[in-house]
């Protein structure tokens, strides 16, 4: 068969594969509803089947046992113990904890409290700011506010001062969060963008960005699936 013929034989056999690239549906490892899920109004989520498995919309009794995200068991939870908090000795160390979670029977907090025993057992201060129990607000909602932020425009406000008080006296900043679809949580975000505002933690110099926190560590306690 002479050259022509072989690339239109190619050609042919290759017109009679395509439908069959068309059925991928039964193995591609993209997310697809089954045939037989589907119904006249559409798809039958997958999220409805779960929610009526688990009791519809009330949290369960014993949400422990069947939640997601993790939890210590009831007899290892350190939920009562508490930092000793920053003085103003001049002689100290100082770590400060930012906690982004609302249950303290987490693996989270559990995190966090283990962290904070080990700083206070090596002779540093602690403080702890739980963002979600101190109702700290995360939002910015105003033009005033996003400048402040954004720019350093304008006056700082009172709950943002008070946190950039115990940056300012901190050596070590801790953010301590549960990783919620790969980015960190609201307070957590809120946060960083408020208190670390320009100006405060950073400003523009001759080339380039300047930070005005020096001799400041930055970490962070993640516990993720």
């Amino acid at each position: 068969m002479s050259s022509p013929f072989k690339l239109i034989a190619v050609l042919v056999a290759a017109g009679f594969c395509v439908p069959a690239a068309f059925a991928a549906d039964a193995v591609t490892s993209a997310s697809i509803v089954p045939a037989a899920q589907k119904t006249q109004e559409g798809a039958l989520l997958e999220g409805t089947k779960t929610l009526a498995a688990k009791g519809g919309d009330r949290l369960p009794d014993n949400v422990d046992a069947v939640t997601s995200a993790s939890v210590v068991p009831v007899q290892y939870r350190q939920t009562d113990w508490k930092p000793s908090g920053f003085t103003d000795a001049k002689d100290k160390k100082r770590a400060l904890f930012i906690l982004d979670d609302p249950r303290h029977e987490s693996v989270t907090y559990d995190l966090c409290v283990t962290a904070m025993k080990f700083f206070e057992e090596k002779g540093f201060e602690v403080e702890l700011r739980d963002l979600i129990a101190n109702k700290f607000n995360p939002l910015i909602t105003t033009r005033e506010e996003f400048y402040h932020a954004k720019d350093g425009f304008g006056k700082t406000p009172a709950d943002v001062l008070t946190e950039q008080a115990y940056v300012k006296k901190a050596d070590h900043i801790i953010f301590v969060q549960p990783n919620w679809q790969d980015t960190d949580p609201m307070f957590t975000k809120g946060y960083k963008l408020r208190v670390f505002s320009k100006g405060f933690s950073y400003d523009d110099g001759p080339k380039g960005r300047v930070g005005l926190l020096p001799g400041k560590t930055f970490y962070t306690i993640m516990n993720a699936g």
